[in-house]
């Protein structure tokens, strides 16, 4: 196996696109690059139950499913800058950035988004394309509790792990208060803890603690789990480093 990267050429400034679905052309030049992705991908996610790939665009606002076999690309949710739950084209992100899939219980998996520009984590269904609101009560800040009055303040970063059906748990890379925290799904609410790092917040770099650890902008996590090992990963942007929370 190797990586290589294509040479193709540098497309000129244009207004950026939004691509609405269609066919990828087998040897894409830059510009349908840029057409088909609406110039910034940032977040991609493969749900290996089913094979599908998922991946979120910050320009145009929406969550994609790409399939390698057929080289097509749909929108599953989104139609814009916005702040709204809903189906399909009705709901609305605010620069969604990396989600994370759940399909361990049944055929329908549930992506899970940092919501960045509306402080809010959005879970979507991926058959129905129907939103909602997952964690976050939209108000930019710090605040632990409830999940519609917990507060995030641009999260980047989520993943998902469940052991019961019905109730994951999301752990969550909320960027701009450098910290990690945790949403628990319980039997009749979810509740938004702050797992690791220290409060007040600032940006730094500590290693130690849950509490007296220390980010500077963390921007992604990543849950493993193997015959009782239990970790969580952390990409710790402006720290250059991948921490590791037990």
């Amino acid at each position: 196996r190797k990586i290589t990267s294509p040479d193709l050429p540098t497309p000129a400034p244009t207004t950026p696109y939004d691509y609405t679905g269609g066919l990828v052309p087998p040897n894409p030049t830059s510009n349908e690059v840029r057409t088909l992705f609406a110039t910034k991908s940032y977040g991609i996610v493969v749900d290996e139950k089913s094979g599908r790939s998922f991946l979120t665009d910050t320009v145009s606002d929406k969550i994609f499913e790409f399939s390698a076999g057929d080289r097509t690309i749909k929108p599953i949710a989104g139609s814009g800058g916005g702040d709204k739950d809903g189906s399909g084209s009705l709901a609305k992100f605010n620069n969604p950035k990396r989600l994370d899939v759940d399909n361990r219980f049944g055929n329908s998996p549930k992506l899970y988004v940092a919501d960045d520009d509306n402080d809010k984590i959005k879970v979507v269904d991926a058959n129905t394309g129907a939103v909602d609101t997952f964690a976050g009560s939209g108000t930019r800040g710090l605040r632990d509790g409830a999940f519609l009055s917990a507060q995030f303040n641009s999260p980047e970063g989520v993943a998902v792990y469940s052991e019961i059906e019905g109730h994951p748990t999301v752990y969550v890379a909320d960027t701009g208060n450098f910290l990690i925290r945790v949403i628990h799904s319980l039997a009749q609410s979810r509740e938004v803890t702050t797992l690791a790092g220290r409060i007040p917040a600032s940006a730094a770099h500590a290693d130690g603690p849950l509490t007296g650890a220390r980010f500077k902008y963390p921007s992604a996590v990543q849950y493993y789990a193997h015959m009782g090992i239990e970790k969580l990963y952390v990409a710790d942007a402006t720290n250059y480093r991948i921490r590791e929370v037990d």
